[in-house]
């Protein structure tokens, strides 16, 4: 009966003087933590948040549970942007030289534009038959290639610039929990 409950999957972050986090019941909190724990806005989100939080400059980029990959204003709480990915459940979000990468449950690498949530293009790949870990890889790029792990057990290594596949390499074997999900 305990499902979900319980579980909250987004970190923490601290932007100037805000704690921002968010939860599987409220969606994304902003606190005032010198004031008592004073709330400085609330962005409620169906279902709540999904992944881990990233921010960027005064933005902050997550997964909904509503299947959509958001970025907030941190100063507002407003949502400048949103893309509906159809996965609630995605990587810590990586952000290299205005993009971002983001990898879903289902082996999908997704690139955008931060600060205009363009989205760039995506990388699918087959789905392992297996079983998996909750959880994605959180995509690592150094502004020309992106690097991340599947559920089938391999590393990709993807073109920044169009996510087309440079190559890969089977990190595990092993036929049962065979995915890949680390940073």
């Amino acid at each position: 009966e305990a499902g979900e409950r319980g579980v909250e999957y987004a970190n923490p972050l601290i932007w100037e003087n805000t704690l921002i986090f968010g939860t599987t019941e409220s969606g994304l909190v902003a606190l005032y933590p010198g004031l008592g724990g004073a709330i400085r806005w609330v962005l409620p989100i169906p279902g709540g948040i999904a992944s881990e939080l990233t921010l960027h400059e005064s933005l902050v980029f997550f997964g909904g549970s509503d299947g959509f990959f958001y970025c907030v204003n941190a100063e507002t709480g407003r949502v400048q942007w949103r893309y509906e990915i159809k996965n609630p459940k995605v990587s810590r979000p990586a952000s290299v030289s205005g993009k971002l990468y983001v990898t879903t449950t289902d082996d999908v690498v997704h690139s955008f534009e931060a600060a205009t949530g363009r989205w760039n293009w995506s990388y699918r790949r087959k789905t392992s038959g297996g079983s998996t870990v909750h959880g994605a890889s959180q995509p690592w790029s150094d502004g020309s290639i992106v690097m991340a792990g599947m559920s089938d057990g391999y590393l990709v290594q993807l073109e920044a610039a169009d996510g087309k596949l440079k190559s890969e390499k089977r990190l595990s074997t092993k036929p049962k929990f065979s995915d890949v999900d680390a940073s």
